[in-house]
């Protein structure tokens, strides 16, 4: 009889497809990342153009205020 060990801890971050809108996932350092397709972002690609914008804009605004 051959006993194969098998570990569940090194599942496949990647395996249940977080990356919406066509994004690509890459698993890295246990954890992943989305590669997103234009015009998506976000950590699941799940953000259009227009919410990253307003973002962006929020983002350089409160910095500029805490110079």
């Amino acid at each position: 009889m051959i006993i194969i060990p098998v570990s569940f801890t090194g599942a496949n971050k990647c395996d249940s497809n977080p990356c919406t809108h066509e994004g690509q996932c890459h698993e890295e350092n246990g954890s992943y990342s989305c590669r997103c397709a234009h015009p998506y972002g976000g950590r699941t690609c799940d953000l259009g153009t227009e919410v990253l914008k307003i973002r962006r804009k929020y983002l350089i605004t409160e910095i500029g205020k805490g110079q």
